[in-house]
């Protein structure tokens, strides 16, 4: 639906897929067909440039009384139902040697991407520690492109499960404690069921996102081994070889 901004110009909002986001990022044309004629929208610059203006929009659309339109849940967005995150996810860790860590700890939720974003420019971090059993991947991955775009380094803690593998990719640098647990899983479809062109979309939208992060696409193939209701555990030796990480920290 159309929304009035007070100067007769209407503005329609409607979601973009992450392969739309992914397509876009890399020179695609998105081509909206409406009953004034075609709009075709690029992107074009850096990633820098695409996630900062990514993340201008959101940021407006928080501020402003607009809402977008209700639509069909994908599966990732299904797994849990919404609500709030908790102010106690965010921490700050700041080292003797004048370094700030930004630690979030718990689910990815509906708006928690923004909230790291958020909490990384605040304090000026030079890294994001991560303690999670996942969540939704589109807020980690959300959080990934922004970490690799600003230069930032990542860090797994205890624990880095399921969707949290995505956020820990995007680091320029990436690091895990010794003793962490790295968890892999298949993505979970409410009911078991979907067509299968829209498993091979994520799928692949899955590999080329590691790929871009410069990290095997073998993780991909060893977390459709697993049941969304289990995991795979890997140590973090088994995660260098996949280039999941690079170093492990005493």
């Amino acid at each position: 639906e159309a929304v009035d901004t007070g100067d007769g110009t209407p503005l329609i909002g409607f979601p973009l897929s992450d392969q739309a986001l992914y397509d876009l990022k890399r020179g695609q044309i998105l081509r909206v067909r409406t009953d004034q004629g075609n709009l075709n929208v690029g992107l074009t610059g850096t990633a820098l440039a695409f996630n900062n203006a990514y993340g201008n929009c959101l940021l407006m659309l928080q501020r402003t009384t607009l809402q977008p339109s209700r639509s069909r849940p994908t599966s990732e967005q299904s797994l849990a139902p919404p609500k709030p995150s908790a102010p106690d996810k965010l921490s700050r860790l700041d080292l003797e040697s004048g370094t700030v860590i930004v630690m979030f700890s718990g689910e990815f939720e509906s708006g928690d991407g923004q909230r790291i974003i958020a909490a990384l420019e605040e304090t000026g971090a030079a890294a994001l520690g991560l303690n999670s059993v996942g969540g939704l991947v589109s807020e980690a991955q959300m959080v990934g492109y922004y970490l690799r775009s600003h230069n930032l380094v990542t860090i797994a803690g205890e624990m880095c499960a399921s969707a949290c593998t995505f956020a820990l990719a995007g680091g320029v640098e990436r690091l895990a404690i010794d003793g962490a647990r790295i968890g892999l899983h298949q993505s979970y479809v409410p009911g078991g069921g979907g067509r299968l062109e829209d498993g091979q979309r994520l799928v692949g939208n899955y590999i080329r996102y590691f790929q871009s992060m410069g990290v095997d696409a073998e993780i991909v193939a060893l977390a459709a081994t697993m049941p969304s209701d289990g995991i795979r555990w890997i140590d973090p030796e088994r995660a260098m070889e996949l280039k999941l990480i690079g170093a492990v920290l005493p």
